[in-house]
């Protein structure tokens, strides 16, 4: 009698297990709204969820948090120095002047305002006075001092 109990035990796990590992696609799963049921409590209502719903199909082999994003990466913008040297002024208000030595050693005259070509980009003379000169250029304000040791 016991060895019957056990064979039967044993075909209703193996179904019940069989059943567990089969899974239904989806769409053979008619989506329908939450059903709500009325116990025989009154008053008291309970909702049960359908098998379609979202919540049924989240798989629980996953991270239980969401890592936060990596930070972003800083961009490192290198400033190539002017290559030119400034060898003297000559402060006058606004006809002040400074003289400009290139990296070929020609050396040129500029007023304020003058467009002063060392390297690849170009820069504007802003200010002059007698211990340096102001050049914009599209990466910012560059201040050189005077003499040749700049």
């Amino acid at each position: 009698m016991q060895g019957i109990a056990l064979a039967v035990l044993g075909v209703a796990a193996a179904v019940v297990t069989l059943a567990w590992r089969t899974e239904v696609p989806p769409a053979d799963i008619e989506a329908t709204p939450l059903a709500t049921r009325h116990s025989r409590v009154a008053g008291a209502e309970t909702t049960a969820l359908n098998p379609a719903s979202p919540a049924w199909r989240q798989t629980l082999r996953r991270p239980l948090y969401d890592p936060p994003p990596p930070p972003p990466k800083k961009v490192v913008v290198q400033v190539r120095p002017i290559t030119v040297k400034i060898v003297g002024t000559v402060v006058e208000g606004a006809n002040s002047q400074a003289f400009v030595k290139q990296a070929n050693g020609r050396v040129e005259i500029k007023r304020l305002g003058d467009q002063v070509t060392g390297d690849e980009r170009d820069g504007v003379l802003k200010s002059i006075t007698a211990a340096e000169v102001i050049i914009e250029r599209d990466d910012g304000e560059h201040r050189l001092p005077v003499g040749e040791r700049n």
